[in-house]
């Protein structure tokens, strides 16, 4: 499997699968309204394993963006999905598909240096509809720092929750909601 060049050197082995005490597919099945989504991005650098747990909640399409190199791996995983899912070759910050509910967003973004994941950020951003929401996972501690890069890029911070050690955030447009036992 190849590394993905924008995301592999500034990862925490740790944050990898998501933080080890809010599983992010427990977390995106009891909070996100599957029922209304009809298409999500997964740029989550995972080689389609999330997308592939994800495909089991909603009925929607999907479209994963990966690297050339993994993405023979990646149809292999996803083939049980059909024609539900689609796996693109490219680069996340400048072959985002437009126009999808959710994007499904890497693990450690806070680990990222402030260039590259500006240039992230802005990229979902763009490829975002208004009504679009993009969901991510990280430490606790550098969640400021995401926040902040998200905010600069045109995004807000619409739904948050976590605990001491992970904080799992939706940035979209809208008013900020707190999840239960925040």
């Amino acid at each position: 499997m190849i590394a993905h060049p924008l995301l592999s050197a500034n990862t925490v082995p740790g944050m990898r699968g998501g933080p080890s005490s809010i599983p992010r597919r427990l977390w995106f099945a009891e909070h996100v309204p599957w029922h209304r989504v009809r298409s999500v991005v997964d740029v989550s650098d995972d080689s389609g394993r999330l997308l592939s747990e994800v495909m089991d909640d909603f009925d929607g399409s999907a479209v994963l963006v990966d690297l050339a190199g993994n993405a023979t791996a990646s149809r292999a995983l996803l083939a049980r999905c059909g024609d539900r899912v689609s796996v693109r070759s490219g680069d996340l910050l400048t072959e985002l598909p437009a126009g999808a509910d959710f994007y499904l967003l890497p693990d450690g973004l806070e680990d990222l240096d402030s260039g590259r994941l500006g240039r992230l950020m802005r990229a979902v951003s763009q490829a975002c509809l208004p009504s679009g929401r993009a969901l991510a996972c990280m430490s606790a501690a550098g969640a400021a720092t995401v926040v902040r890069s998200a905010e600069r890029a045109g995004l807000e911070v619409t739904r948050r929750g976590g605990d001491a050690t992970a904080a799992l955030i939706e940035f979209g447009s809208g008013p900020l909601r707190v999840l239960p036992g925040q």
